[in-house]
């Protein structure tokens, strides 16, 4: 196995881990309301938090602690996947992965 597949199964192990970190944070401010959820997930020139506007309505901000609730562990779980997609280039040289 060369320097680049290593160099891929290394940015893949990064990729890994960002994203379960997402899938952590945001299962943890899942449990703490939406609120968090979504100013963990707002920012930039496209969707700046300060002119986002929060739900009064309780069951609205349900429905979106459970929607945003699921993508994040969505994304969780390919991060998951990269884990073992690092693995097979880094142990095995596997081109499958």
């Amino acid at each position: 196995m060369g320097k680049p597949a290593k160099a891929g199964a290394i940015l893949f192990l990064l990729w890994s881990i960002l994203h379960i970190w997402v899938g952590a944070e945001g299962f943890r401010q899942f449990l703490g309301g939406v609120r968090g959820q979504w100013e963990m997930l707002l920012g930039g020139a496209n969707a700046p938090k300060v002119a986002f506007q929060h739900t009064a309505d309780a069951l609205t901000a349900n429905v979106h602690a459970h929607l945003l609730g699921n993508f994040v562990l969505d994304v969780g779980g390919y991060g998951v996947l990269g884990l073992f997609i690092a693995w097979g280039i880094w142990k095995r040289g596997s081109w499958t992965s």
